[in-house]
């Protein structure tokens, strides 16, 4: 299979107001947007013409989009593998979704219930977030379920932060990775070497190491550290090859190889018309216009 993903943007909606969050793929207002039968024929074309099989539904809060479940079925029956980004909170009333996805990764940055509160700018308790993580392992002991958790300054950067963390994920059985701060100007920004040694204290040690990722580990307990591809500053630059992009499709059928490009072309009349070959024109007319020795400023980790 392709190693890229089809990144689906399902809504434009969030009950989450995370203070870093900058709505990356959704920064148009949406008059239109597609539904689970154009989900549907948007799959079956990347896949036949693209050769992708894996599925994420992202951003801004998926489990909002009142459909998820009936569009994970329809995915998973044509072999989809689908992975759902959530921050959690809406998961006890959603539950069904695990019969049909492959994982799950959980935006989770920290758990002091000040400082969540203070990132996500709501009245969610922690305890609800940690009620849901044991209701999806009791119901599905087999899904595999990563925590990400974005690294803030003077918020989560500490040794006790980042242990609570670590353990939550030892207790539960979930695989975990930090990740820095978007973009690298942010007054909050901190660079993940700052992670290492804390990482070290706590008993790890560096197992592998790639452009964008330092894998480390501590008997099984793997922790993956995630770089940023690009600031604004342009100072943490990664090649990337238009067969490494996946393909991110907002709500209303615009698609771009990263979110925050601002070259997006829209499939929406074509999904509408079930226009296979002009999709996968479109489709292959965006995955072109990476440069591949040098990524725009604004991706995404």
């Amino acid at each position: 299979m392709n190693e890229r993903d089809l990144r689906l943007i399902l809504t434009e909606k969030c009950n989450y107001r995370c203070t870093f969050c900058h709505h990356e793929g959704v920064a148009h207002e949406i008059f239109q947007t597609l539904n689970n039968d154009d989900y549907l024929f948007l799959y079956d074309t990347v896949r036949q013409q693209q050769n992708i099989q894996d599925v994420s539904l992202t951003w801004w809060e998926p489990l909002m989009y009142p459909k998820i479940e009936s569009l994970c079925k329809l995915l998973h029956d044509r072999w989809a593998k689908i992975t759902l980004v959530t921050n959690w909170s809406l998961l006890n009333i959603n539950h069904e979704v695990g019969r049909r996805i492959n994982r799950i990764n959980i935006s989770l940055h920290t758990l002091n219930q000040w400082q969540y509160s203070d990132i996500t700018q709501t009245k969610t308790k922690l305890e609800h977030i940690i009620y849901n993580i044991e209701l999806m392992r009791k119901l599905y002991p087999n899904l595999l379920i990563r925590l990400n958790a974005t690294v803030v300054k003077w918020r989560n950067d500490n040794k006790e932060d980042i242990s609570a963390m670590i353990d939550l994920a030892d207790k539960y059985g979930l695989s975990i990775k930090f990740v820095e701060l978007y973009p690298n100007t942010e007054p909050d920004f901190i660079p993940l070497e700052t992670i290492k040694p804390i990482l070290e204290e706590l008993g790890f040690e560096k197992y592998q190491e790639k452009p964008r990722q330092i894998v480390y580990g501590r008997g099984k307990r793997i922790v993956v550290l995630t770089k940023i591809s690009c600031g604004s500053t342009g100072q943490e630059e990664h090649v990337i090859a238009p067969e490494e992009s996946d393909i991110f499709v907002s709500p209303d059928g615009f698609v771009s190889p990263y979110p925050s490009s601002e070259n997006k072309i829209s499939l929406y009349d074509a999904i509408k018309k079930q226009n296979s070959q002009e999709v996968s024109r479109l489709l292959q007319q965006a995955i072109d216009q990476i440069d591949p020795t040098r990524i725009p400023q604004k991706v995404l980790a």
